[in-house]
Order: C-alpha cells, then sequence, then structure tokens
C-alpha cells in the first residue's frame, strides 16, 4: 500500500515536473521568455527534453523522504496492529 502511493506520487511529480520548470525559470529569469509557449519552445531548443526535468531526481527524493517521514509511523502502527492480531 505504501509503495503505490509512493509510486503514485512520483508518477504525478515527473508529469508535472516540466510545467514546474517552466514557471521557475520565467519566474527566475524575469522577462526572458515572452509567454509560457516561449519558455517552452526556448528551452526544448537550447537544452532538449533533459532540460524540462534538470533537478527532479533531487526533487522526487525530497517528496519520497517527506511522504516516509509522514508515513512511518502509520505504517509502523499498522504492522504493531497487525502482529498483535497474529497473536
Amino acid at each position: 500500500m505504501y509503495s503505490e502511493a509512493l509510486g503514485r506520487g512520483m508518477f504525478s511529480a515527473t508529469v508535472c515536473y516540466p510545467l514546474d520548470t517552466i514557471r521557475r525559470r520565467m519566474q527566475m529569469k524575469g522577462k526572458t521568455y515572452n509567454g509560457m509557449l516561449d519558455a517552452f519552445v526556448t528551452i526544448f531548443k537550447k537544452e532538449g527534453a533533459a532540460g524540462f526535468f534538470k533537478g527532479w531526481a533531487a526533487n522526487t527524493l525530497k517528496a519520497r523522504r517527506c511522504r516516509l517521514a509522514v508515513s512511518k509511523p502509520v505504517l509502523k502502527a499498522r504492522m504493531v496492529s497487525a502482529l498483535e492480531a497474529r497473536i
């Protein structure tokens, strides 16, 4: 159950990451782009598809760590109750 939720979270982060990259670059670089479509085309021409995923690994690991920290107590409680049910 936990791995399924983790997988879904990683999938959604991966799908949304290119749009997030465009948003961040438009905020950081100021008036370099003339809108979102121009930013998309410029990034794709200069860096290729990989340009949309720079920083993806660090972001995904950070999100995974946060999910683990939040769900670890819940997972532990479920394991304890499952073990108690066996006894």
